[in-house]
Protein backbone atom coordinates (compact mmCIF):
# COMPACT_ATOMS: atom_id res chain seq x y z
CA UNK A 1 0.00 0.00 0.00
CA UNK A 2 2.72 2.46 -0.09
CA UNK A 3 2.09 2.68 -3.52
CA UNK A 4 -0.90 5.13 -2.31
CA UNK A 5 1.90 7.75 -0.61
CA UNK A 6 3.95 7.42 -3.81
CA UNK A 7 1.43 7.96 -5.85
CA UNK A 8 1.42 11.72 -5.44
CA UNK A 9 4.87 12.25 -6.31
CA UNK A 10 4.89 9.92 -9.24
CA UNK A 11 4.19 10.96 -13.12
CA UNK A 12 1.47 13.21 -13.70
CA UNK A 13 -2.01 12.83 -15.59
CA UNK A 14 -2.94 14.82 -18.60
CA UNK A 15 -5.54 17.27 -17.51
CA UNK A 16 -8.59 17.16 -14.83
CA UNK A 17 -11.94 16.40 -15.70
CA UNK A 18 -15.28 17.49 -13.51
CA UNK A 19 -14.97 14.41 -11.29
CA UNK A 20 -11.42 15.24 -10.55
CA UNK A 21 -12.05 18.49 -9.86
CA UNK A 22 -14.79 17.51 -7.23
CA UNK A 23 -12.54 15.19 -6.14
CA UNK A 24 -9.12 17.85 -5.46
CA UNK A 25 -11.80 20.37 -4.44
CA UNK A 26 -13.17 18.10 -1.59
CA UNK A 27 -9.74 17.00 -0.34
CA UNK A 28 -8.61 20.80 -0.47
CA UNK A 29 -11.77 21.71 1.33
CA UNK A 30 -10.48 20.16 5.04
CA UNK A 31 -6.66 21.10 4.25
CA UNK A 32 -5.19 18.05 2.63
CA UNK A 33 -2.28 19.18 0.31
CA UNK A 34 -0.46 17.12 -2.18
CA UNK A 35 2.63 17.06 -4.68
CA UNK A 36 0.54 18.04 -7.68
CA UNK A 37 -3.70 18.24 -8.89
CA UNK A 38 -2.58 15.16 -11.33
CA UNK A 39 -0.96 12.99 -8.07
CA UNK A 40 -3.24 13.44 -5.76
CA UNK A 41 -6.36 12.29 -8.58
CA UNK A 42 -3.95 9.29 -9.17
CA UNK A 43 -4.00 8.58 -5.26
CA UNK A 44 -7.54 8.81 -5.23
CA UNK A 45 -7.78 6.13 -8.36
CA UNK A 46 -5.01 3.71 -6.94
CA UNK A 47 -7.56 3.86 -3.63
CA UNK A 48 -9.89 2.48 -5.81
CA UNK A 49 -7.55 -0.17 -7.12
CA UNK A 50 -6.82 -1.46 -3.83
CA UNK A 51 -10.29 -2.35 -2.93
CA UNK A 52 -10.96 -3.88 -6.17
CA UNK A 53 -8.02 -5.84 -4.25
CA UNK A 54 -9.95 -6.78 -1.25
CA UNK A 55 -7.87 -3.74 0.99
CA UNK A 56 -9.86 -2.42 3.62
CA UNK A 57 -10.40 1.24 3.28
CA UNK A 58 -9.55 1.47 7.13
CA UNK A 59 -6.11 -0.70 6.01
CA UNK A 60 -6.15 2.09 3.23
CA UNK A 61 -5.97 4.91 5.17
CA UNK A 62 -3.84 3.31 8.23
CA UNK A 63 -1.19 3.30 5.18
CA UNK A 64 -1.18 6.67 4.40
CA UNK A 65 -0.98 8.42 8.26
CA UNK A 66 1.76 9.73 8.57
CA UNK A 67 3.22 10.45 4.81
CA UNK A 68 3.41 13.71 3.52
CA UNK A 69 2.02 14.55 0.22
CA UNK A 70 2.93 18.31 -0.16
CA UNK A 71 3.88 19.90 2.91
CA UNK A 72 2.26 18.05 5.97
CA UNK A 73 2.17 14.30 6.80
CA UNK A 74 -1.16 12.95 7.09
CA UNK A 75 -3.14 12.64 10.19
CA UNK A 76 -5.66 9.70 10.79
CA UNK A 77 -8.43 11.53 9.99
CA UNK A 78 -7.53 13.19 6.52
CA UNK A 79 -6.38 10.10 5.70
CA UNK A 80 -9.80 8.90 6.30
CA UNK A 81 -11.26 11.62 4.52
CA UNK A 82 -8.94 11.32 1.33
CA UNK A 83 -9.78 7.52 1.56
CA UNK A 84 -13.46 8.07 1.51
CA UNK A 85 -13.12 10.88 -1.06
CA UNK A 86 -11.38 8.51 -3.47
CA UNK A 87 -14.11 6.34 -3.00
CA UNK A 88 -17.17 8.99 -3.47
CA UNK A 89 -15.43 10.13 -6.69
CA UNK A 90 -14.10 7.21 -8.32
CA UNK A 91 -15.38 3.93 -6.95
CA UNK A 92 -18.92 4.98 -5.66
CA UNK A 93 -19.92 0.98 -5.13
CA UNK A 94 -17.39 0.93 -2.24
CA UNK A 95 -19.33 3.22 -0.22
CA UNK A 96 -21.08 1.98 2.91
Amino acid sequence: MSALAGSLSAAPIAHADDTDEAFLSSIGSVGITYSSPENAVQAGHLVCGLLDRGKAKVDIARSIVGKDFGGNPMDAWHAGYFVGAGVAAYCPQYRG
